[in-house]
């Protein structure tokens, strides 16, 4: 007699060579792990759709402005400002003066950068209104809504937040795809096991009576 407790499982590659690689491929099927798996596919997506909208809903070329930076100002420090301040493509144009593609044109952010006792003047910018003039030439770089309101270091940290979102929108739905897989596997494997332990009224073994008749 086979037992369709273990033979069950060795159908669907959980025999006695099971890994964790085939327990990967072929996750457990509970209503928890479903529903789990679901929602985090779903939830992942949904946020990858709200990133791209919002890019496309506020996307914009970066302004182009000029800073005159304090005279002895070292080049670390300089550096450092511009990554505070979110200033990108600098090119360097006479004495202290650099030009710089200005990413976020808060009035805040604009406000602290002229305020700074690092900075002696800006061009392109209202220094009482502290905001970039409409008539400001464009750059090269687009700039969108996390540039503008987000913290620095969100800003810096959206491409791996966005990869970590694909790469668990990947991994939940390709493990949904195998939970539904083995729905439909597990229930074939149990029926074949299952009509296997009786064999057909012609093949039953004969014995030497039977045969003699």
């Amino acid at each position: 007699m086979t037992d369709p407790q273990n033979d069950v499982p060795a159908a669907l590659g959980r025999g006695p060579g099971h890994t964790w690689l085939t327990w990967f491929s072929t996750p457990p099927m509970t209503s928890y792990s479903t529903s789990f798996v679901r929602a985090v596919s779903f939830a992942s997506l949904l946020a990858l759709v709200l990133l791209a909208g919002i890019w496309f809903a506020t996307k914009e070329t970066a302004p182009s402005i000029h800073v005159r930076w304090r005279a002895g100002l070292s080049a670390e420090d300089r550096q450092a400002l511009e990554r505070r301040f979110a200033l990108v493509q600098p090119q360097f144009l006479e004495r202290e003066t650099w030009a710089y593609d200005l990413l976020d044109t808060s009035r805040q952010n604009v406000e602290s950068l002229v305020r700074h006792p690092d900075v002696d003047d800006t061009h392109e910018i209202d220094r009482e209104a502290f905001r970039v003039r409409p008539e400001a030439p464009r750059g090269q770089t687009s700039s969108w809504l996390v540039h503008r309101l987000g913290p620095r270091v969100l800003s810096d940290l959206l491409p791996a937040i966005v990869g970590a979102l694909i790469v668990a929108y990947v991994v939940a739905t390709w493990t949904s795809f195998r939970q539904w897989r083995a729905a439909r596997v597990r229930p074939q494997a149990a029926t074949g096991v299952a009509g296997s332990d009786e064999l057909p009224r012609d093949d039953q073994p004969r014995g030497p009576d039977m045969v003699s008749r």
